[in-house]
């Protein structure tokens, strides 16, 4: 079984080292992080979270939340999962359109980290390396669409269901959430088969051919990998490095340049 889930405070701990993953200053994030986080916001299972994106970057410390897009058969594509760790909102700019929707799939809990784009004396930002670290976090966050493009265009059920579960494993580990080769998965057949697109007899058929297999064992809410490396090499699944993304930008300096420092509001 798995510990119990750690507080608020730990996961924005593990947010500071994710940051420092893109060269934020360790020591630096974790003390802003502890001062400038808002009070914990509750969301309900099944609202729509949808005008969270135009408000202030907002951390999930603990629940689900996916992006999805609603069918008019009443089916909806479930496209990505926002975990504890994981960014609301943008550090970059306030959205002005909502291409899809944002919807808790359990009951979840937020804090707002808008202090991270407080302005300095100068009117610029005061933490610079932290918002540009946190900018990068969120370009490289894109690669999970990606990956989620590849395994609905480029794998079958059953490897496609490997490299899912292998994520949300490494996520989860990412923030503490994962012991060795067992993590928590709170959504049921339904939600994996609106992810993978297939129908929920498939994907069912799916997960017992995998057990059968070997491979994992689902015991409630909770999974435990039995052959990670070989479910690895049958997704062919890899967890990313952030260093070998980043794009060598020397070539391009004269179009970079510090954006102004922006605030979130609700209104307008």
């Amino acid at each position: 079984m798995l510990d119990a889930p750690p507080n608020p405070r730990t996961i924005l701990h593990h947010f500071g080292r994710r940051l420092s993953e893109f060269d934020a200053p360790f020591a630096k994030s974790l003390a802003l992080l502890d001062v400038s986080a808002g009070e914990p916001v509750s969301h309900s299972r099944g609202l729509d979270i949808t005008p969270q994106l135009a408000g202030a970057p907002r951390i999930v410390t603990s629940g689900w939340a996916c992006y999805m897009r609603p069918h008019e058969s009443r089916r909806r594509q479930i496209f990505g999962f926002l975990l504890p760790g994981d960014v609301i909102g943008s550090f970059w700019r306030r959205p002005e359109y909502a291409f899809w929707r944002l919807s808790a799939l359990t009951r979840l809990s937020t804090v707002s980290v808008e202090g991270l784009l407080a302005a300095g004396p100068d009117g610029r930002f005061a933490y610079p390396e932290i918002v540009k670290a946190a900018r990068r976090a969120e370009d490289h966050a894109h690669h999970l669409l990606v990956d989620h493009i590849v395994r609905l265009g480029a794998r079958d059920a059953y490897a496609g269901l490997a490299h899912l579960l292998l994520e949300l494993h490494a996520r989860l580990g990412r923030v503490g959430l994962a012991r060795d080769d067992v993590f928590p998965l709170p959504i049921g057949q339904r939600v994996l088969a609106q992810t993978l697109g297939f129908s929920v007899a498939h994907t069912n058929h799916t997960l017992q051919r995998m057990t059968a297999d070997g491979l994992f064992v689902v015991e409630g809410e909770v999974v435990r990998l039995l052959q990670p490396d070989r479910m690895a090499a049958l997704a062919q699944f890899a967890v990313s490095d952030p260093k070998a993304m980043m794009l060598d930008s020397s070539s391009v300096k004269g179009l970079q340049h510090e954006p102004e420092v922006h605030h979130h509001n609700q209104g307008r």
